[in-house]
């Protein structure tokens, strides 16, 4: 079985326009420095930024990944990470990427999934592969067509890695209280 690199890509294809930093394409802001050509529809790959709840946060592009366009307008999602959990109440299912990206630390992206998908998925499976699109609306939200089990083992620089939790520094009062006693 041929080893998968996790990954978070989002295509999107359309007819661009400049709105201060970023380029609107199919209605969605992307993060690029990149200058689309004139009169001519535009294919971006992005990396997306994603909240918990599935609401895509933003997209972010290189220069070199504003092509021209050489398929209809849409998008297309493409994960492959490790299954962290499937939410069948909200219809939710987490994956982990660790990228090769020495640079870029683990992340969670969350995807809206139908019952099909999420009861179609082993929770056990470790390595998933899931394509999808973005559902438009105020907030545009993630959505998973396709899942499928795949090997993806993490790249070795991030085996035992857990991110650091923010702890909240404890109230004044508390450490002057315990520092009278």
């Amino acid at each position: 079985m041929t080893a998968l690199a996790h990954a978070a890509v989002l295509t999107v294809t359309g007819w661009p326009r400049r709105v201060g930093p970023h380029l609107v394409v199919g209605g969605l802001p992307i993060a690029t420095p990149a200058e689309p050509p004139a009169d001519a529809r535009v294919t971006v790959r992005a990396w997306p930024r994603v909240s918990a709840t599935a609401g895509l946060k933003g997209l972010s592009a290189l220069r070199g990944n504003v092509r021209p366009a050489s398929g209809p307008n849409g998008t297309h999602l493409l994960v492959i990470g490790h299954l962290l959990n499937l939410d069948p109440v909200d219809g939710l299912m987490r994956l982990e990427v660790c990228p090769r990206v020495s640079t870029t630390r683990p992340f969670v992206v969350t995807l809206h999934a139908t019952t099909q998908i999420l009861q179609a998925i082993d929770p056990a499976q470790v390595g998933v592969r899931v394509t999808g699109r973005v559902l438009s609306g105020r907030v545009p939200l993630l959505l998973a067509e396709t899942a499928e089990a795949v090997y993806a083992p993490v790249p070795g620089r991030w085996h035992g890695w857990h991110g650091r939790r923010r702890v909240a520094p404890a109230p004044l009062e508390r450490v002057l209280n315990e520092a009278a006693d």
